[in-house]
């Protein structure tokens, strides 16, 4: 596997690993990546499996520039997590669903994205995309509060209209406005911005 190496001299500043969840909204996941690498930020791919469904692993691995793992024992090592983990500035994860929320909330390790969620030690965004009836549900806000607590950083849901034309809270949040959030946490300058 290759692996980011901060000490090559072309080497981007800042790396994220993107974790992407099997949402409808998945697809949106590709304006992220496409967004944060143009900023100069080098971007791993995890998606879980199911998120396959909607976004392939060859789109993913021909945008990105890098190997996609979904399970840990498909890997040319057994540690690839424990080292990607340990060189990465932030962990982001896009299309968040419910049962994704309750697997990091529980600290399940049942498939890569979810190891690399226990082992990263840096910022951590979750930005979630459900059905309104998901995102309110008691647990699914317990485990969203949980998560806060222990330092996750939300990027919405937002309100708006859904996949199956219904209207409500639980839409991702605009792939500018994720992108934005992650060079802020990053100390990356807004490409457009004045900073």
């Amino acid at each position: 596997m290759t692996t980011p190496d901060s000490s090559a001299p072309d080497a981007p500043e800042k790396t994220v690993i993107l974790g992407v969840g099997a949402s409808v909204a998945a697809f949106k996941a590709i304006e992220v990546l496409r967004n944060l690498i143009a900023a100069g930020v080098d971007v791993w791919v995890c998606p879980t499996v199911d998120s396959l469904n909607f976004v392939g692993k060859a789109t993913w691995e021909s945008l990105s520039n890098h190997p996609i793992h979904t399970n840990v024992f498909q890997t040319p090592d057994f540690i690839t997590h424990i080292t990607l983990a340990r060189q990465t500035d932030l962990f982001l994860t896009v299309g968040a669903s419910a049962d994704l929320m309750a697997r990091f909330r529980v600290g399940m390790a049942d498939e890569f994205l979810t190891l690399v969620a226990l082992a990263v030690n840096c910022p951590r965004l979750i930005a979630p995309s459900m059905h309104p009836t998901m995102w309110e549900n008691p647990a699914t806000q317990e485990n969203a509060a949980v998560l806060r607590d222990w330092g996750w950083h939300f990027i919405g849901p937002g309100t708006g209209k859904l996949a199956d034309n219904t209207y409500g809270m639980g839409r991702l949040s605009e792939p500018e406005v994720i992108c934005d959030e992650v060079l802020t946490q990053l100390g990356v300058s807004v490409p457009g911005s004045n900073n």
